[in-house]
């Protein structure tokens, strides 16, 4: 219990400090997708798709959400590549739902 906590307040803290720059793309109800801080000796881009999941997310489906990613890959135009592993992080947020964070890593050169 105390591992999962301390890694959801890991993963907090990364995206609280994660770079906002706007990117101009159809951000929607339940979604986002921004730069990702990059590290010093790293040469790719790297950009971070969050999408929140929860009982009347319009973004359930996998493919919807692979679809979003990779219009945003198209909208940035660069040559990317979408993981095809996801991240799930159950955040301890103040909410009367049940809610998921599912998180698309995106690498670009």
């Amino acid at each position: 219990m105390k591992a999962r906590r301390y890694l959801t307040i890991l993963i907090s803290l990364f995206l609280l400090g994660c770079s906002n720059k706007q990117i101009n793309f159809d951000t929607g109800t339940g979604f986002a997708c921004f730069d990702e801080p990059q590290w010093l000796n790293d040469k790719k881009q790297h950009y971070l798709c969050v999408f929140e999941l929860n009982t009347v997310s319009p973004h359930s489906s996998n493919s919807d959400r692979m679809d979003l990613a990779n219009k945003f890959v198209k909208k940035i135009g660069k040559e990317c590549t979408v993981s095809e592993a996801q991240e799930m992080v159950e955040p301890k947020a103040e909410a009367d739902h049940g809610m998921y964070l599912m998180v698309h890593h995106i690498r670009c050169n």
